[in-house]
């Protein structure tokens, strides 16, 4: 009779199988024929099972199994949706056939009554394997164990008793007592092991069981030679040993999916998974993962593990909430142990969970709803010691100290830092506002008080919103995030910007330099700077904090600006796109950061300004009209010599000046630099200027460069240089008929 898998329609299985086959074939590099000599079957049957024509029969699995050197379960299509006791039936089956290695949640013990007794598997057919939950393990036990007035002896005699009672009545009846249903009898996991000769009870730490005889009791199952000490980690490292093809096997098994992470890596962001516990018991998820999101910033790419038991495919709301928070769901069913071995880049934060006992010292990084002292308790269930911090809810109850920390109305967390981190560190504590999403951090001084170290943002301080040329206005977005369009030639024609509370005096003012109109003047919080309705183009931006907030924050901003693309990022005041050339500002970019703090990219060229001004006298022409930005002095395609030049910076943004010498035809370099405004060169003498020299004095020549072009008599256009280079030739004979000129931050 061939063996087939109920929970599947016919053909269906048929596929899957024969896609595990050839997988497998493939990675242990064997051909149809070689699988087929080794497992003794016809060549012309393998190839069948691989195209799925044929089904092979269990005592086939096995010898396909036994040829690519895995266990027969790797081959077998089980689907992990279906119903439990359908998939139970199979079981059965294959127990009856190979003999049943049985591996089962310890706390769900009851359910051995169900799957061996009630279907009458014989005693030398099965092994059990009692996998420890955790820390629900231990407390259950010490709850049953340890409570005042039980004799730990006696309690565990009674439950033995019990035990075989209901086996002897499961395989006698072929159903399992009434009293031994899913999730009875959570504290007869002990029983299991001296009632079942063939088991083994596997878990972390047998040393935190707790009896009212002085330990006695507790002693003796951490001592007894079946409770073996196990580590998901160093299992997980022994199956990789085996090769390629036992772990393809493996991950083929469980349906592992390689690919959760491929988004972070494509952004060039860390991953960080955030372990949730029953979607309904999770205290303040949203509130612990925005703390994670403000300590960690933009580094990480951020992941939602949940429990098994309320995968988050079933709570909408659940969905929902991870998807306002830009956090991915990645599958509740696999282990997060499995994640964390085949991705050992990961970081891991959450709420109390064994996961951390296989996790490196690296991966460690933030607690939720734990304090300090209870998550490193000698009790404790799960080793903390390589978390970064662990945070609790400040309540009433929590010390009037803290408690005065917490802003008047706002939701708060005490954040505490493991003892590495504070040898280094300048706060002791810090305190997180759900309303604000500020961590504020605190040094504790002799009196019992705190002084405030500084504050930090996870980018939602600053709200930017945009008025867009064609749209009008659009979505605010966070710091950092995109004001405005690129791509799709639309001008940004007004912006505002606001501001959630901090724990300083002052606020963020700006301006708008606007076409035909230049600077408009400085707006406060939440006021429009630029026009709405005139079809006038935002030119430039500055931005700056006043009062306190500029003692401990820089504001940076940077512009998308027409024909230009992103320029360089700037602060505090300084001007961000173009000036005198007539070019939209098409976005901009605004950032909140720690004094002391790195920019959040490239400084260079953030602002291109139409500077000098510049008036030439042109042979045969005389003196022209001043010009600046966009427009040239001199004349092309005229066979026109400039003579004199006069430069000036008149409007600059810093204090300081232009100096500027010729080389003159005839005559050379000029022996002495001319300055602001004066003329360099000759007139009435028909000499033309044939090089030039520029640069910048004083503070203007500490924030930007000058930068500057010639077009020469019978070349063109020569390339651009900058600050005192030479433009143009020398020893040639060839006149400057043109140049242009502008001002680059640095």
């Amino acid at each position: 009779m061939e063996m087939r898998n109920p929970l599947l329609p016919r053909g269906r299985e048929e596929y899957r199988l024969a896609e595990k086959l050839r997988q497998l074939r493939s990675l242990r590099g064997l051909t149809q024929r070689e699988v087929a000599q080794v497992a003794g079957i016809d060549e012309s049957t393998v190839r069948n099972y691989e195209l799925a024509r044929r089904m092979p029969k269990p005592e086939q699995v096995r010898s396909l199994a036994a040829a690519l050197e895995v266990m027969p379960e790797a081959l077998i299509p089980f689907d992990p949706a279906a119903d439990h006791n359908e998939l139970f039936l199979m079981t059965v089956e294959l127990a009856d056939i190979y003999g049943f290695e049985f591996g089962i949640n310890d706390i769900t013990c009851s359910l051995i009554h169900s799957i061996i007794y009630a279907n009458q598997i014989p005693q030398d057919n099965y092994k059990i394997y009692l996998l420890s939950d955790g820390t629900a393990t231990y407390n259950f036990m010490n709850e049953a164990f340890n409570a005042e007035g039980v004799d730990p002896a006696a309690k565990e005699a009674q439950l033995e008793q019990s035990w075989l009672a209901a086996k002897e009545y499961a395989y006698k009846n072929g159903q399992a007592s009434s009293d031994y249903g899913w999730h009875a009898h959570w504290d007869s996991m002990y029983a299991v092991l001296k009632c079942e000769p063939n088991t083994e009870w596997w878990m972390t730490r047998a040393n935190l069981f707790q009896s009212a005889d002085g330990n006695a009791f507790a002693n003796a199952i951490a001592t007894d030679p079946a409770v073996k000490k196990k580590n998901v980690a160093s299992m997980l490292t022994a199956l990789q040993q085996r090769g390629d093809a036992t772990v393809a096997a493996f991950k083929a098994l469980y349906n592992f999916n390689d690919g959760y992470f491929t988004a972070a890596e494509a952004e060039g962001k860390k991953p960080m998974v955030l372990l949730g516990t029953y979607v309904n018991l999770e205290q303040s998820f949203e509130d612990y993962a925005k703390l994670t999101m403000t300590y960690y910033g933009d580094e990480y790419a951020y992941y939602y593990k949940g429990h098994p038991n309320t995968p988050t495919g079933l709570w909408p709301s659940k969905q929902d909430q991870l998807s306002s928070l830009g956090i991915t769901d990645i599958d509740s069913s696999v282990a997060a142990e499995l994640i964390l071995f085949f991705n050992p880049e990961v970081a891991l934060s959450g709420y109390g969970s064994s996961t951390y006992n296989s996790a490196s010292s690296d991966a460690g990084c933030g607690v939720f709803n734990m304090t300090k002292a209870a998550a490193l308790s000698p009790s404790s269930t799960v080793d903390y010691s390589i978390m970064d911090w662990f945070a609790s809810s400040i309540s009433s109850s929590s010390d009037t100290a803290i408690q005065a920390l917490c802003p008047k109305g706002d939701t708060c967390y005490l954040v505490e830092f493991s003892d590495m981190i504070l040898k280094s560190a300048d706060y002791d504590i810090a305190v997180f506002s759900g309303n604000t999403s500020t961590l504020t951090y605190y040094k504790k001084l002799a009196d019992g008080t705190y002084r405030l170290i500084r504050t930090k943002t996870n980018g939602s301080t600053l709200m930017t919103s945009a008025h867009v040329s064609g749209t009008g206005w659009i979505s605010s977005v966070k710091e950092g995030k995109t004001a405005g369009t690129t791509g799709k030639s639309q001008a940004l024609e007004a912006f505002k910007v606001d501001m959630a509370a901090l724990p300083y005096s002052g606020t963020v003012q700006y301006q708008a330099h606007c076409a035909n109109l230049g600077w408009q003047g400085w707006k406060n919080e939440g006021e429009v700077a630029g026009t709405v309705g005139e079809s006038r183009q935002i030119e430039a931006i500055q931005m700056r904090l006043t009062n306190e907030l500029a003692e401990h924050y820089d504001i940076y901003y940077r512009a998308h600006v027409q024909n230009e693309g992103w320029l360089g990022w700037t602060k505090n005041g300084e001007i961000a796109g173009t000036t005198g050339f007539g070019r939209r500002v098409e976005a901009i970019e605004v950032k909140l950061i720690e004094k002391g703090e790195a920019a959040p990219g490239s400084t260079a060229r953030a602002s291109v300004i139409g500077l000098p001004n510049a008036t030439a006298h042109v042979s045969s022409i005389g003196w022209q009209t001043t010009v600046h930005g966009a427009t040239f002095a001199g004349t092309t395609g005229q066979a026109l010599g400039i003579e004199a030049l006069k430069l000036s910076v008149a409007g600059a943004p810093f204090d300081g000046g232009i100096t500027y010498r010729s080389h003159v035809a005839d005559q050379g370099w000029e022996k002495t630099w001319t300055s602001n405004g004066y003329k360099t060169g000759t007139t009435g003498k028909a000499r033309h200027i044939e090089a030039l020299e520029v640069k910048l004095t004083g503070e203007l020549a500490e924030h930007y460069d000058v930068v500057y072009r010639v077009h020469v008599s019978n070349i063109g256009w020569m390339p651009w240089v900058r600050n005192g280079e030479a433009a143009g030739t020398t020893g040639r004979g060839l006149p400057i008929e043109a140049i242009e000129m502008r001002l680059e931050s640095k």
